[in-house]
């Protein structure tokens, strides 16, 4: 028999763990759903003074779960975008016009916390 104590106590954890599995399981859903939750929208190359460029990539996000600490690399330079929820983001870089010639343009990873909680990298193979 369950006294008044231990009954809360079993409320109090069953609530605990459905708040931190519940944005894991949204976000799963969601994406199953919809593969382009998450898509880079625009990329713009800049030419700057010398031989610097200014890229600027723009992403879109349009899941319920917040995104914390997203960040993007690509040649080996980091885009932090912060924390993200629905909607268009845009970050940049500056790199030297060297570093391009000869290579491919690509995301090299994505990472982010699904709501603070699951840290999450994609990377390019």
């Amino acid at each position: 028999m369950f006294t008044p104590a231990k009954t809360g106590i079993a409320v109090v954890l069953t609530l605990i763990v459905l708040a931190t599995i519940s944005p894991l399981a949204i976000f799963l859903i969601e994406i199953s759903q919809d593969p382009n939750i998450l898509s880079i929208t625009d990329f713009n190359i800049k030419q700057l003074e010398g031989n610097q460029l200014e890229l600027t990539i723009t992403i879109s996000y349009s899941g319920s779960v917040p995104l914390k600490d997203f960040t993007l690399r690509i040649l080996n330079e980091t885009i932090k975008y912060g924390d993200i929820a629905r909607g268009n983001y845009t970050g940049r870089i500056i790199i030297s016009s060297d570093r391009l010639h000869g290579q491919e343009l690509k995301i090299e990873e994505y990472s982010f916390k699904i709501a603070g909680l699951y840290r999450l990298s994609i990377r390019e193979w």
